[in-house]
């Protein structure tokens, strides 16, 4: 009966580590993608930024330069 008892907890600790791993892993890799979109996120609003800097510039009448 013990040994029931013992194969159980060690099959039971066993498969919540696996799953405490695959979930590990799988925050990593959303850490990554995030990171990554948010790069992509800060270039596309330096870009725009740069573009309202150089469209404001265009629009300024000749006299206040």
């Amino acid at each position: 009966m013990i040994a029931g008892i013992t194969l159980l907890g060690i099959i039971t600790a066993t498969l919540a580590s696996w799953i405490v791993q695959r979930v590990g892993e799988e925050d990593v890799a959303n850490q990554a993608a995030t990171a990554a979109h948010i790069a992509e996120l800060r270039a596309e609003v330096q870009s725009l930024a740069e573009f309202l800097r150089d469209d404001r510039a265009d629009q300024k009448p000749k006299g206040d330069r």
